[in-house]
């Protein structure tokens, strides 16, 4: 398993995630968004909060390895 993001961190969908969600046809309108990681939900192991930046919304759900903490020069 891939380290999970840092609480508070930055983060994007990865790479791999984006490409799972478009070769099963589905189409994610948050492909380059970034987001703050809010944490692991503790009673849903492997999924996660994360808060979208641009619209200041809370996405609750989606799988922890989903995402990936920005690089500094992404920033």
């Amino acid at each position: 398993m891939k380290d999970k993001p840092r609480i508070n961190s930055l983060v994007k969908f990865n790479e791999e995630y984006i490409k799972l969600l478009f070769d099963s046809g589905y189409d994610i309108e948050n492909k380059d968004d970034m987001f703050v990681y809010m944490g692991e939900i503790p009673n849903m192991s492997g999924h996660c909060v994360v808060m979208d930046i641009t619209i200041s919304k809370l996405i609750i759900s989606h799988h922890t390895d989903s995402f990936r903490e920005l690089r500094d020069e992404e920033i």
